[in-house]
C-alpha cells in the first residue's frame, strides 16, 4: 500500500506538471510500475508509442539525470517504485520535473 500510494502521488504529480505546461501526456501501467509518453492520447501498441514525442522525452530525461533523477532513456521502460523510495524522494522528483519542464519549454 505504501509503494502504491507513493507511486500514485508521483504519477499524479507528473501529470499535473505536464498539464500545467500544456504538454499532452499519457501514463500507462500501475503506481508501482508506470511509464509515460508525450503527444499521444493512448499507448496500447508499438505503433502508438512510435507516434509519441521522443525528442521531448529525451530532453527531459537528460536534464533529470543531470539533477539526480534517473529515468530510462526509453519511455517504454517503466519507472519502478520500491519501498525505499520515500515521500521525500517523490517530492524531489516532482520538484526537479517542475523546473526542467519549464527549461525545456523555453
Amino acid at each position: 500500500k505504501t509503494i502504491e500510494k507513493r507511486g500514485q502521488r508521483l504519477m499524479d504529480g507528473l501529470k499535473d506538471i505536464f498539464d500545467e505546461n500544456d504538454i499532452p501526456s499519457v501514463f500507462t501501467g500501475y503506481p508501482a510500475m508506470f511509464s509515460f509518453s508525450f503527444g499521444v492520447e493512448t499507448v496500447n501498441s508499438q505503433r502508438d508509442w512510435a507516434k509519441s514525442d521522443h525528442g521531448l522525452y529525451l530532453a527531459l530525461t537528460e536534464k533529470a539525470i543531470k539533477r539526480g533523477v534517473m529515468p530510462d532513456y526509453d519511455s517504454r521502460e517503466p519507472w519502478f517504485m520500491c519501498y525505499e523510495h520515500s515521500d521525500a524522494d517523490v517530492d524531489e522528483t516532482l520538484n526537479v520535473y517542475a523546473e526542467i519542464v519549464k527549461e525545456v519549454k523555453k
